[in-house]
C-alpha cells in the first residue's frame, strides 16, 4: 500500500498543511490530533505483508497506523511512516536524521517500559519502522479524560492523579531512565513529557518517540543541537551544555510537579510553585516537595545524581504518604478506651518500615525478608507469623464470634489480596451448633498486612446450606471487596466502613468466577445456566447472557481498557460437548468473536491488551490475538498430561506483559517469556496449594497454605 497524502489536516480547524508543516498555518495548533480513523480498504500489501488497520497517531514528518504481520500469525503491530515527499532538503535532512536516530538507539534496547523495534524498510517515498504495538493511550491523552469526566483530585489528592497512581507511574519511570542511562554509552532520552508516554489500562507505561533521544559523549561541551520541549526541558537542553542523565531527571521532576499540582510547566518555565497542602496534611508530602525542587533545579550539579536515587527516596515518602492517607481500620472493641502502649507501638513499626524503603532497595528488602524466613512477602506488604495458623487452616478461633454458639470451624475456604498489597481477605466458613440445631456461617477477616493485624471482621448472616462463600474479588482501588455466594448472590462491602453497601443477584447458580472491571465500575460473574452477568456494583444490570440449562462459564478476564471480556463457554448438553472461547463487547452486549478448539480450564487477557492466554486439556497454553482470536503461539506444559494435578491451574501475566508463569499444581511453576518464546521450569519448593503473584520488577512470589516462600527471577530463561 502506498500513500499518496501530500497535506495533512488540522485536527483543531480542519485547514489543509503541507505534509513537511508541524504547525497548522490556520489556527498556528502543533500537528498531532488524529481521529483513529480506519485506512482505506486495499488488497495489497505494505511491504508484502503489513495489512494497515487504523491511523492510530500523526506527528512530525508522518503517520502511525495500527497493522496486521500477515506472516506472523496476524500479530498487531505499529507502522511509523516517515513521509518524504515534498519535503524541502533541509525538512529532507531532519526527517532522515530522526528516522536513523530512533532506529538506532532503540533497536538494541530490550525493556518492558520501551517499544521493540521488529524491522525497517523503505520505498522511494516513505521510510518505515515497524515496531511493537502498544495498547492504550498517551497520558496526556489519559490527563485529558480525567479532567472531562472531574474525577481527579480529593481533599488528600490536589493533583491531577491519586498519590498512588504518581507514585506507580514514577516508579516505572525511574525504572527505565535507570536502564537507559546505564547503557554503554549512556542514553538520554531529552523529551519526557505526557505526550511521549504511553499509558495502558491497567497502568503500565511506556516511554515513545526517541526523534530526539542522543547518546552521551564525554568531553562534549554542549549537544549539536539545542532540543526538548518548554517547561520540560531542562536548561542545558537550551545550547548551554551537554545534556546528562541529570536533564532527564528534571523533565521527570517538572512532570511530577505538573501531576501533583495541576500547573502545566510549558505555561511558566522554571518556575514551581509549592505544592498544594492537603487537610488533613499527609506525611511526607514535605519530602516530596524537598526532592522535586531538587530534580528541577537549573544547576543539574545539584539534583539527584541517578534515575535509582530519585526512586528510593520516592520509595520511603510513598510509603509515609499511603500511611498518613490510609483509613484507621483497627479500633478498639466497643466499650474499651484506646490502648496507649498499642498505639505507640503502632507508630513506631510504621517508621521503622519507612526507613527500610529509605535505606535499602525495595528488591533487596524483599530478599532479605524472605531469606530470614520470618515474613512471607504478598503483593507490596508482609504477612507476619500470626496468620500461619490461617493460612494453615488450624485456626482455633474466630474473632468476634457469639459467645453462646459453639462454632465448627473449617479454617480458611477462600482468600484475596487486595491490588496494592496492603489488606488481605481470609474466608472462615463453618457450622454454628446450638440447641441441637446447626446454620452455616461466613466470616471474613480483613488484615492489615503491613501490621501483621486484624482490622475488621466481616460477618455475613448465618445461613442455609446453600450459601456458603466460594469466591472473592477486590476493587482496583483496594476500598470494596465483592463476595460471591454459592446460591448465585453477590454483596459489595465498604471494606474501611465494614458495611455492606449492596447485595444482588449475580446468577441463578453458584457464583463459579468474579472479577473487577479494571475501571472499577462493573462486575462480572459467572456460572451455570446464567453463564455470564455483568452488573453496576449496585446490582443494575449491564449485559446478561442465560445461554441453556447445562451451559457454563468458568473462567473469564477482562480486557485493560475495561471495554471487553473474555469468557470460557461450555455447552454441556452438546453432542458432543462443545468448548470455546468468546469475545464480548461489554457496551452493545455482543459477541465480537468466538476461537479455540480446546477444551479451556483457564484463561488470562495481558495487561497490555495485545494477547489472550489459554490453558487447554491438550497440555498446551495458547496465545491469541486478542483482536480477532487468531493463534499466534501454542506452549507445550511440561509433565504428565494425564496426572491429576493438573486441575485446578493458575495463569498469569507479568505487569509488563512479558512473562507468562503457569502453576498447575504440581511441582512447579513453568515460565515463558514470551518475547524471545524461551521457557523455564521452576521447583516450587511448596506445597501443592498455594498462590502466586507477580511483582512490578518480573519476580514471581509464591505461598502455600504452611506459608512456604519461594521468590522466582525469570530473568535467566
Amino acid at each position: 500500500m502506498q500513500s499518496t497524502a501530500s497535506t495533512w489536516f488540522c485536527a483543531t480547524c480542519g485547514a489543509a498543511n503541507e505534509v513537511g508543516e508541524s504547525v497548522c498555518f490556520s489556527c498556528n495548533q502543533a500537528r498531532g490530533g488524529y481521529t483513529n480513523a480506519p485506512v482505506a480498504d486495499s488488497v495489497e500489501l505494505l511491504h508484502g505483508r503489513y495489512r494497515l488497520l487504523t491511523q492510530v497517531g500523526v506527528g512530525g514528518f508522518g503517520e502511525v497506523y495500527k497493522a496486521l504481520d500477515t506472516q506472523r500469525n496476524e500479530r498487531v503491530v505499529a507502522i511509523k511512516q516517515i513521509n518524504l515527499r515534498g519535503l524541502s532538503p533541509q525538512k529532507t535532512i531532519e526527517a532522515t536524521d530522526t528516522f536513523n536516530r530512533e532506529l538506532h538507539i532503540l533497536s538494541p534496547l530490550k525493556h518492558s517500559s520501551l517499544p521493540r523495534i521488529y524491522e525497517h524498510f523503505t520505498d522511494p517515498d516513505h521510510w518505515y519502522l515497524v515496531m511493537e504495538f502498544l495498547e492504550g493511550e498517551t497520558l496526556e491523552r489519559y490527563l485529558e479524560s480525567r479532567l472531562k469526566q472531574r474525577s481527579y483530585g480529593s481533599a488528600n489528592t490536589p493533583g491531577l492523579l491519586p498519590s498512588e497512581e504518581i507514585f506507580s507511574l514514577a516508579f516505572q519511570l525511574c525504572d527505565v531512565l535507570d536502564y537507559l542511562h546505564e547503557r554503554q554509552p549512556p542514553i538520554i532520552f531529552r523529551d519526557i513529557k505526557p505526550a511521549n508516554i504511553m499509558r495502558s489500562g491497567s497502568g503500565h507505561v511506556c516511554l515513545i518517540d526517541f526523534g530526539i533521544a542522543r547518546f552521551f559523549t564525554p568531553g562534549r561541551a554542549k549537544d549539536t543541537t539545542p532540543l526538548g520541549s518548554p517547561g520540560y526541558a531542562a536548561s542545558e537542553q537550551y545550547g548551554r551544555a551537554q545534556t546528562t542523565a541529570r536533564s532527564d531527571l528534571y523533565s521527570l521532576g517538572a512532570l511530577l510537579h505538573y501531576l501533583l499540582t495541576g500547573d502545566d510547566p510549558s505555561e511558566t518555565p522554571f518556575q514551581f510553585a509549592p505544592l498544594p497542602r492537603s487537610n488533613p496534611p499527609l506525611a511526607g508530602m514535605q519530602q516530596l516537595e524537598a526532592l522535586i525542587t531538587r530534580m528541577v533545579d537549573v544547576d543539574s550539579s545539584q539534583r539527584p545524581a541517578s534515575a535509582r536515587e530519585v526512586k528510593e527516596e520516592l520509595q520511603g515518602i510513598a510509603s509515609l504518604v499511603e500511611e498518613s492517607a490510609m483509613p484507621r481500620l483497627w479500633s478498639p472493641p466497643p466499650g474499651l478506651p484506646p490502648d496507649p502502649e498499642a498505639e505507640g507501638a503502632l507508630q513506631q513499626q510504621v517508621q521503622i518500615q519507612v526507613q527500610k524503603h529509605r535505606s535499602t532497595t525495595r528488591r533487596k528488602f524483599l530478599k532479605r525478608s524472605l531469606i530470614g524466613g520470618s515474613v512471607v512477602i504478598f503483593g507490596t506488604g508482609i504477612i507476619g507469623a500470626l496468620l500461619t495458623s490461617l493460612a494453615s487452616g488450624n485456626a482455633s478461633q474466630s474473632i468476634g464470634q457469639d459467645s453462646g454458639t459453639f462454632r465448627i470451624q473449617q479454617g480458611v475456604t477462600n482468600m484475596a489480596l487486595s491490588p496494592n498489597g496492603r489488606l488481605a481477605a481470609f474466608v472462615n466458613s463453618g457450622t454454628d451448633v446450638q440447641n441441637g440445631s446447626g446454620s452455616i456461617y461466613n466470616e471474613i477477616h480483613i488484615y492489615q498486612i503491613e501490621q501483621g493485624s486484624v482490622s475488621n471482621v466481616l460477618s455475613e448472616s448465618p445461613g442455609n446450606i446453600g450459601r456458603v462463600i466460594n469466591t472473592l474479588a477486590w476493587s482496583p482501588d483496594n476500598k470494596h471487596l465483592a463476595v460471591g455466594f454459592t446460591d448465585g448472590t453477590i454483596t459489595v462491602w465498604n471494606i474501611s466502613a465494614g458495611v455492606a453497601e449492596s447485595t444482588f443477584s449475580g446468577s441463578n447458580s453458584t457464583i463459579e468466577n468474579m472479577a473487577w472491571s479494571p475501571d472499577g465500575l462493573l462486575i462480572a460473574s459467572s456460572g451455570v445456566g446464567e453463564a455470564l452477568r455483568i452488573c453496576k456494583t449496585d446490582g443494575t444490570v449491564v449485559l446478561k447472557y442465560a445461554g441453556n440449562s447445562v451451559s457454563e462459564i468458568r473462567f473469564l478476564a477482562w480486557s485493560p481498557d475495561s471495554k471487553r471480556i473474555v469468557t470460557q463457554y461450555d455447552s454441556l448438553n452438546a453432542q458432543p460437548a462443545q468448548t470455546f472461547l468468546q469475545v464480548w463487547d461489554v457496551q452493545t452486549s455482543k459477541t465480537l468473536f468466538t476461537f479455540g478448539d480446546a477444551t479451556t480450564i483457564q484463561v488470562a487477557w495481558s495487561p497490555d491488551g495485545n494477547r489472550i492466554a489459554s490453558v487447554s486439556t491438550d497440555y498446551n497454553v495458547n496465545l491469541f490475538n486478542a483482536s480477532n482470536g487468531g493463534l499466534l503461539q501454542s506452549y507445550p506444559i511440561h509433565g504428565d498430561s494425564s496426572a491429576d494435578s493438573f486441575w485446578p491451574v493458575q495463569l498469569l501475566w507479568s505487569p509488563d506483559s512479558r512473562y507468562l508463569a503457569l502453576d498447575n499444581s504440581d511441582y512447579t511453576i513453568q515460565i515463558w517469556d514470551t518475547r524471545n518464546d524461551a521457557t523455564g521450569n521452576f521447583p516450587a519448593r511448596t506445597g501443592r496449594s498455594r498462590t502466586m503473584l507477580w511483582q512490578p520488577d518480573d519476580q514471581l512470589f509464591i505461598i502455600d497454605a504452611s506459608q512456604n516462600t519461594r521468590i522466582i527471577d525469570p530473568g535467566g530463561i
